[in-house]
């Protein structure tokens, strides 16, 4: 704005410039205000959404505890129709699955674990129903299967984990040279809390002078 216009002149050209543009100011504003509004209904639904879901788990777990299946059964059917969205679903099943595999009914186990291998969004979760179906399939002697569950594009920080179970299923179907391989690529990437590493030096031992009509081949991570 010119410093030597008339505060009249001024005054008019400002009037101006808010009649060409002040409607488009004001839209702005109360989008902004309307955006901000929405998200802050967003994240209360949001956070209720969770709480909800938190307590339907906790009464899952109290079910399970009293090992009451009929509520169990249900609270896990009212997380995967209401909350299939947030881990607790998928937590949900994990429990159950364990819960089936203490009753020794390793088919309503498998059932709930490819659920969460199928559906569950956090990929923690997959892999740790991935390795749960595998050792519920080799309790079934589905060694094949088992071995196919254990595929994955990386299994990350569980890597150790895989490769002993991959351990497991090799020894079950006698090929112990393979089994040896992934028994030590275990014990390669232990970490502290990962699983029990004496149980798998053991495992290895005992393998110790076996032979194995397949030549060894190092599975990868993938």
């Amino acid at each position: 704005m010119d410093e030597f216009q008339s505060e009249k002149e001024q005054i008019d050209e400002i009037k101006q410039w808010w009649k060409a543009n002040g409607s488009f100011i004001i839209t702005g504003l109360v989008l902004g205000v309307g955006v901000l509004s929405g998200w802050k209904y967003w994240n209360h639904f949001h956070d209720q959404r969770a709480a909800a879901a938190s307590a339907q788990y906790e009464e899952l777990a109290q079910a399970i505890a009293t090992n009451d299946r009929v509520a169990a059964t249900d609270i896990l059917g009212n997380l995967e129709g209401d909350f299939a969205a947030t881990p607790y679903a998928s937590q949900a099943a994990l429990a159950m699955a364990k819960l089936y595999v203490q009753s020794d009914e390793p088919v309503m186990a498998a059932e709930q674990l490819r659920n969460v291998v199928d559906t569950a969004k956090d990929d923690h979760l997959r892999l740790v129903a991935r390795l749960r179906l595998a050792r519920v399939l080799l309790s079934q002697e589905r060694a094949d299967e088992a071995l196919e569950t254990l595929v994955v594009a990386d299994p990350g920080s569980f890597a150790a984990r895989f490769h002993e179970v991959r351990g497991d299923v090799f020894a079950a179907l006698d090929r112990n040279a393979e089994a040896r391989v992934e028994y030590q690529s275990a014990l390669d990437k232990f970490e502290p809390g990962l699983f029990d590493r004496q149980l798998v030096e053991m495992k290895l031992n005992n393998l110790a002078g076996t032979s194995s009509d397949v030549a060894p081949v190092t599975e990868p991570d993938a």
